[in-house]
């Protein structure tokens, strides 16, 4: 019985290995509205020099023409009566984080496969206290309607209408601290640190070459490689079989099982 566990683990392409750099080198997989510019795995994008995204372009998960795709959502961030746009600053922190999440060429360590109902996400992603205070200093100003941008909006139009229930308020109001904002807006795809900790930046001076966060992303994932913890192991792309191909399989092993159950009856 052992045995035939093992071999439908096999066919199923459960080993329990991680190699780490299929982990740095795994994109998310995108929902559908961003799909069209999503990579399986980061490659250049010399196209997102001059844009918004141009941190990435010398390695990216996303392809030129994004920020373009999603200006209808972004404006929907001022989804409040008393603000009909961002100001310029809290409208450059949103993007710079937009850029991360859809470009970053190093999330790969955090990917959570189906997590939240969508394709992919990354959760608990650390970033540094300095950048999320950045981001919340920049948009203490703003409205908001919900605590959480996941679930608190009717989202049918593609985009975000407050809930008939929501009461619109200053973000401080839903947000006390910078780190409740960088945590909650996103239903924890972040959990900030203190900046002497291992923590990502969404933006950073790519004039030196240098990017930070490779080598936050390097030792998450040799930590990931060498737990081989299932409940670590992130979405890698084409990993295993799809769903039709391991009904057939399954099918098998419980004609296996049946038939072992069987002879041991018989004997």
């Amino acid at each position: 019985m052992l045995y035939m566990l093992y071999m439908v683990g096999q066919c199923l392409g459960v080993t329990g290995d991680t190699n780490e750099d299929d982990i740095l080198n795994t994109c998310m997989e995108m929902e559908e509205r961003y799909a069209k510019y999503a990579k399986a795995v980061p490659s250049p994008e010399p196209g997102l020099k001059g844009g918004p995204c141009s941190t990435f372009a010398s390695r990216s998960c996303c392809k030129t023409g994004v920020s373009d795709h999603w200006q209808n959502l972004t404006l929907s961030y001022a989804h409040c009566p008393q603000k009909e746009t961002l100001t310029p600053i809290c409208n450059q922190r949103f993007e710079e984080e937009l850029c991360f999440y859809l470009c970053s060429p190093d999330v790969g360590p955090w990917i959570k496969t189906g997590h939240y109902g969508k394709k992919d996400a990354f959760v608990n992603l650390t970033i540094c206290q300095s950048t999320c205070d950045l981001w919340y200093s920049a948009c203490q100003e703003e409205h908001t309607c919900s605590d959480n941008w996941y679930y608190g909006f009717n989202m049918s139009t593609g985009m975000m209408v407050c809930l008939e229930e929501s009461k619109c308020d200053k973000f401080d109001k839903h947000f006390t601290t910078a780190k409740m904002f960088c945590e909650q807006v996103w239903n924890n795809a972040y959990k900030v640190v203190p900046d002497d900790e291992p923590c990502m930046q969404f933006t950073y001076d790519i004039t030196s070459g240098a990017n930070p966060n490779k080598a936050v992303a390097e030792a998450r994932a040799k930590g990931l490689a060498s737990s081989n913890s299932s409940r670590e192991v992130p979405h890698a792309p084409n990993a295993g079989l799809q769903t039709s191909s391991i009904i057939p399989v399954l099918q098998m092993f419980s004609s296996l099982v049946i038939s072992a159950t069987l002879f041991s009856i018989w004997t």
